[in-house]
């Protein structure tokens, strides 16, 4: 099997859909709107990351300082996010499907000998 961005992008998707519906059984609308909204800002660093690695390969050296406003503007919405009043389990929850995701595909690969990574 290989691992493209595409099939991770499609994995975040499945994760986000199968906790939203643990979250709208089990928790309620508040968590499910907080769960949005924090998986809604993950992705939008995943894209916003994805496009900065593009832009590090071409000119061959890493940005500091990008990466330093990216972690500002990520911040900064999380921040807002919690000023908002949302539930501060269910934005913890939506921020972390996509590095719960990444290390399950990880781990993964550390056991499927077949695995293999293309752009």
């Amino acid at each position: 099997m290989r691992i493209t961005t595409k099939r991770l992008e499609i994995i975040f998707v499945i994760v986000y859909f199968v906790v939203a519906a643990l979250c709208l059984l089990f928790a309620g609308k508040r968590v499910f709107l907080a769960f949005s909204a924090g998986f809604a800002l993950a992705l939008g660093d995943w894209y916003i990351l994805k496009f900065m690695s593009r832009r590090w390969l071409k000119r061959k050296r890493f940005s500091l300082m990008e990466n330093f406003v990216r972690y500002l503007v990520v911040g900064a919405g999380i921040w807002m996010l919690f000023k908002a009043g949302l539930n501060i389990i269910g934005i913890v929850l939506g921020v972390s499907v996509i590095p719960v995701s990444l290390m399950a595909v990880s781990g993964y690969g550390l056991v499927d000998k077949n695995l293999s990574v293309d752009e």
